[in-house]
């Protein structure tokens, strides 16, 4: 038999680009005690090759999404680095429209179809709405942008978009006062505390740790924390 499935994984972990241990936009929704373990490079579980997959299908839809936008002639920007207050990032593009020249920043997320039975009621997701106005307050003083960003939320099964605007009054103020948070504990030599509820990265870790830690890093995790422990590791 032909081996497909390894060569997919493979190909994936060939082409994957190691992030640095960093607070990025993206983890601007995270909880305090990850986004401070990243940044001090606290050992913690490595997601598996089924994961990987669900990233790379999952950019292959966005960058899809966004060849579309290009071909449609509406794209003013895209994928440029930012910086705010020290917190770094790559947003996806900034759209035109011709009939009135506002510019809108927007980001494109790739969900499961099921994902649409609930949105417009839970509404948006808090980690991709700090994310996307990381990037806002990064992009203003550069252009003249629209208000209200916009999330495209795109279906991996049959490509259907949900596009959600994400208001200042909502995430503005909270995107600064959590930076105000990392700042205060880059500077303290304690950690923060453990967070009341779990995402979906902390279900990857019970998984593979057979524990209910709340995030996949040693310090909330029994199994790897007596591990690095065991090899005179310090905290």
């Amino acid at each position: 038999m032909i081996p497909i499935q390894a060569a997919i994984d493979e190909y994936i972990a060939s082409t994957r680009k190691e992030r640095e241990p960093r607070i990025s936009m993206s983890g601007l929704g995270n909880c305090m005690r990850k986004l401070i373990l990243t940044e001090r490079k606290a050992k913690h579980f490595d997601f598996d090759a089924r994961n990987y997959r669900v990233f790379a299908m999952g950019f292959q839809v966005e960058e899809f999404v966004l060849k579309s936008l290009r071909a449609k002639g509406i794209v003013f920007k895209e994928q440029e680095a930012v910086e705010y207050r020290g917190i770094t990032g790559t947003y996806d593009a900034i759209l035109r429209d011709d009939e009135s020249d506002a510019l809108t920043l927007i980001d494109v997320k790739s969900v499961h179809s099921m994902k649409f039975n609930y949105l417009n009621k839970e509404g948006v997701d808090k980690n991709y709405a700090m994310q996307l106005w990381g990037y806002q307050k990064a992009l203003e003083g550069k252009y003249k942008l629209s208000h209200i960003p916009r999330i495209f939320y795109v279906s991996k099964d049959d490509l259907r978009i949900e596009d959600l605007g994400v208001p200042r009054s909502d995430w503005g103020d909270k995107v600064d006062a959590k930076i105000d948070e990392i700042e205060k504990w880059r500077a303290s030599d304690d950690l923060p505390p453990e967070k009341k509820e779990r995402d979906w990265e902390c279900f990857v870790c019970n998984k593979k740790s057979g524990t209910k830690a709340w995030c996949r890093y040693i310090s909330n995790c029994p199994v790897m924390y007596k591990e690095y422990q065991d090899k005179g590791g310090k905290q």
